[in-house]
């Protein structure tokens, strides 16, 4: 017999292998019960399939989710069924939010099928100190720059810089709206992350912040975090020499590779990093769900 249930805990060790394998991306969470909801699909009080839930605080509009069923419920209703128990709680979110690498094309075929979108792509390729400055031969150093230590000691340009940060962030995660923080707590937010203060630099003109591109230490590499520019398309040179001045930096210190995570929604991580061909690097793909309060789930439950 067949049967749907809400649980707020299940044994991952007693799950089939090929369910279990499927799960790897949220196994810690369910461990630490970090979920919203957990529902589970059962057959003779065996797991086949488990669907589950959780919010995140700082883009409290969505609700993320996420499915996984075994090959014993294919071309069955139960996934769709088990799928619909994650719309019965979804106030005060407006859509729903599921992300997986594009390689899980079975899962997005079933997430299309329930009427989620794609919104975004998220490309996190490690790259080669050396094979980036090889891309940028003619690009120029640039010297007009501040660490992001000297400019969070200035009070004026502590608050020109984090509104910015604030702004471009904001702007880059439309579909899915960030919390609002004011630009003092997005100076909290901004330490929590762990930028390295003197390796991340940042381009005021005339009191106005031009450019930035914050870098993070990772053991013996470093990740590239936020990037922003504000300016015409013939000023975009001031970014890439930018970014070619920290790789010059981090060479003369014997660091080999950057990781790198651009979204396409963020317009000025693309044109910094235009010379990549993305296409042959995985992505993380994001799709979206948005809510009809008439029609919450658009289907029968009919099952």
């Amino acid at each position: 017999m067949w049967q749907i249930k809400q649980v707020q805990h299940i044994d991952l060790s007693a799950l089939k292998d090929e369910l279990r394998l499927q799960m790897e991306e949220v196994k810690p969470r369910i461990e630490k019960k970090a979920f919203h909801e957990l529902f589970i699909l059962e057959k003779n009080d065996e797991i086949m399939g488990l669907s589950l839930s959780w919010l995140n605080s700082f883009h409290p509009k969505a609700k993320y989710v996420r499915v996984y069923t075994t090959s014993a419920c294919k071309e069955t209703k139960w996934p769709t069924a088990l799928y619909e128990q994650l719309f019965n709680d979804t106030y005060p979110q407006k859509q729903l939010i599921f992300s997986c690498w594009d390689e899980k094309k079975d899962a997005i075929s079933f997430m299309e099928k329930q009427g989620f979108k794609l919104f975004r792509k998220t490309y996190m390729p490690d790259l080669e100190v050396r094979a980036l400055l090889q891309q940028m031969p003619t690009v120029p150093t640039f010297k007009q720059y501040e660490s992001l230590n000297d400019v969070l000691q200035n009070e004026e340009k502590k608050q020109a810089f984090l509104t910015q940060l604030k702004e471009n962030y904001e702007n880059t995660h439309l579909h899915n709206p960030v919390q609002t923080y004011t630009w003092q707590q997005w100076g909290e937010i901004l330490l929590d992350d762990e930028p390295d203060l003197e390796y991340s630099y940042v381009v005021f003109e005339e009191a106005q912040v031009k450019a930035y591109i914050l870098l993070h230490k990772l053991g013996n590499h470093y990740e590239v975090g936020w990037i922003g520019f504000q300016g015409n398309t013939e000023d975009e040179w001031k970014l890439t020499a930018l970014f070619k001045t920290q790789m010059e930096l981090l060479q003369r210190e014997g660091i080999k590779k950057v990781s790198i995570e651009i979204d396409t929604t963020d317009t000025s991580a693309f044109s910094l990093f235009r010379f990549l061909d993305f296409e042959q690097f995985p992505s993380w793909n994001s799709y979206s769900h948005k809510f009809d309060r008439g029609n919450i789930n658009g289907q029968s439950s009919d099952i």
